[in-house]
């Protein structure tokens, strides 16, 4: 698939090696136009320059703003406040020529992605990790840190890659570059602070409303062309859809995966087309629905995994919508919805500041006692019981979102890649401890973004979407909407077991009854029906007959351990530590053992031997 959307940088006093040249070019598939500034910072792709005696600025994607020459001087004097201002889908690098000093950045919500190599006399940087893992000819290398949080999160947080020495710039930071020093990165975008106010029906609302439809507006206007959007049929692509209605003449064209099960029952759990077509039906849209099976799935797997710049074990569900779409440059999602106005993601909040006064009941030295007990077990239950009885959202917060406590890691890796582990709770203290001031819920809704939207959903679609050249944006993820519900209380928004209720309260009007009752569940793939038959293949290769033995990660009892609770009633967490076992060989097989610069060509199961 050849796509204008891949791009390399090299920051040097030498050229180029042209045999790294030579790679990049058949990595992206196409010969990429090249740009020189200086005989010292080499740019590989489609940018938009903009020069100066002093600076020169290019980019790569979609900028709202305009670039003129009293935003490129402000950009290196007061580099916060000028990346504060910028908004779109976009990659800037801001070159001083006098100075030779580089900045790198992009979108606050790092929907454009860049990864970096530093060494002393060059740096590369683009947004394809397997490039610089292999740039001048070095063979690729495990990151052992990478690795755990893969599977302590599902997905590996920036700055770590699995790539050793290839690094991600975090979302809301830019990067200075020196040749002969370190890189310096600093954040330029965190939590929104404002002043909470009072909630004054139907003002708020309404003015909910507009905001969406102010987003998604701007959006249009800046993309060339009509756009498509997903549909779901949930809240949040409904709400984009309708502001899309409200300023489109053309008829709305929608994209929705349904899935073909055989039992009815799981059927229903999993696919969406009906719901999608309620939709449809309400905003007469031109609808296009495509029905996936196990064995489609196996067809694209390898492609899929090959793929991702990090490897993710919630990723194959954007592929499927993607792969689905023909002939669209822009497509319109509801990504961040669930985060921003407190979906389900902020139930565990609700629980605990209702326990919070409970626990004040049970003694101290119980409580200890207690979380001492449990805080290491294998039961996903009985560590938010130790979490609840700490009394610490923190704690609580760290054990709901990880899959597998460090605890669990240790049995889980084998000896040379269980040292030196991180811990989960103390990097969400650490973050949490700048934030101390601010409200709970705003807490809670930062690193919701931070780990599930910034971190697995945007850096998926990125990743998936670049393949297939389509643009996919996120008006929901606009400034003015975040700080507009970071400045209304909590706890007058909040309804237990209500998902979004503030949005919800503001369509009610506008979809059909079937919608807004529907209970609220993600956009999840039947990857566990698939592994019992269609993929059953891939955990008895995998991991029973021991083919991830090659690669020396994991322990293999405990891995028999986990594929026998499979057969357990109620397994939790259990599938997702399988799947990500499938996903992590075989990407690192793929990209650290065979080194490949295009997916193999034939069957996953001869792939496999």
């Amino acid at each position: 698939m050849i796509t204008n959307r891949d791009f390399l940088g090299y920051f040097s006093k030498n050229k180029p090696n042209p045999t790294d040249v030579s790679r990049m070019i058949r990595i992206f598939g196409y010969s990429p136009q090249e740009t020189v500034f200086k005989d010292t910072l080499f740019l590989y792709g489609d940018f938009t320059i903009f020069e100066t005696p002093k600076f020169v600025v290019a980019i790569s994607g979609y900028c709202m703003n305009e670039i003129n020459a009293n935003l490129v001087e402000r950009l290196e004097l007061i580099p916060t406040q000028v990346m504060n201002s910028l908004d779109g889908l976009f990659r800037l690098i801001h070159y001083n020529y006098e100075k030779r000093i580089l900045l790198l950045t992009c979108d606050y919500f790092a929907k454009r992605t860049i990864y970096y190599r530093a060494m002393m006399d060059e740096i590369i940087f683009s947004n394809n990790t397997s490039i610089l893992a292999n740039w001048g000819d070095r063979e690729p290398e495990l990151d052992i840190s990478g690795l755990q949080h893969f599977a302590g999160y599902a997905y590996t947080p920036a700055p770590h890659t699995l790539f050793k020495n290839v690094y991600e710039i975090p979302f809301g930071s830019y990067m200075t570059i020196k040749l002969g020093e370190d890189p310096q990165i600093k954040k330029y975008w965190s939590v929104p602070v404002v002043k909470q106010k009072k909630i004054s029906y139907p003002e708020t609302t309404n003015e909910l409303k507009n905001l969406i439809q102010e987003s998604v507006s701007r959006t249009i206007k800046v993309i060339d062309g009509v756009p498509g959007f997903f549909c779901s049929g949930g809240l949040d692509t409904s709400s984009v859809i309708w502001a899309g209605s409200k300023i489109l003449k053309d008829k709305i064209r929608t994209y929705t995966v349904g899935f073909n099960l055989s039992d009815t029952a799981l059927n229903k759990e999993y696919d969406e087309a009906n719901y999608a077509n309620t939709i449809n039906n309400h905003f007469s849209a031109d609808a296009n629905v495509t029905h996936i099976d196990g064995k489609i799935a196996k067809k694209l797997l390898l492609p899929a995994i090959f793929a991702m710049e990090k490897p993710s074990g919630d990723a194959l569900n954007t592929y499927f919508v993607l792969n689905s779409i023909k002939n669209e440059k822009h497509i319109l999602s509801g990504t961040g919805g669930d985060e921003i106005f407190y979906g389900v993601v902020f139930y565990p909040l609700l629980k605990w500041m209702r326990k919070r006064k409970l626990m004040g009941i049970i003694p101290n030295p119980l409580r200890r006692i207690i979380s001492n007990a449990f805080v290491k077990s294998d039961k996903l239950s009985r560590r938010v019981l130790a979490a609840y009885m700490n009394n610490n959202l923190v704690s609580l917060y760290s054990t709901w979102r990880t899959q597998q406590s460090r605890y669990e890691l240790l049995k889980y890796f084998s000896e040379e890649y269980s040292s030196n582990l991180y811990n989960e709770q103390k990097e969400f203290e650490e973050m949490l401890l700048a934030f101390k001031d601010i409200p709970l819920s705003t807490q809670i809704s930062y690193l919701t973004l931070r780990d599930i939207v910034a971190g697995v959903q945007l850096r998926d679609i990125e990743h998936m979407s670049g393949k297939f050249g389509i643009f996919v944006w996120s008006p929901l993820l606009s400034k003015k909407i975040l700080e507009f519900m970071y400045s209304l209380p909590f706890n007058e928004i909040a309804i237990p077991n209500v998902s979004k209720p503030l949005l919800q309260n503001a369509m009610q009007s506008e979809f059909p009854e079937e919608i807004m009752r529907r209970s609220k569940r993600g956009f999840i793939i039947p990857m566990q029906v698939w592994l019992e038959k269609d993929l059953r293949f891939l955990a008895e290769r995998i991991i029973k007959d021991g083919k991830h033995k090659e690669l020396g990660y994991w322990r293999h009892e405990r891995l028999l351990e986990l594929l026998a609770e499979l057969k357990k009633p109620r397994v939790g967490y259990t599938f997702f530590k399988i799947w990500n076992v499938i996903v992590a060989y075989i990407w690192c097989r793929m990209h650290l053992i065979e080194k490949r610069e295009t997916p193999p060509s034939v069957s996953i199961e001869e792939w496999l031997g």
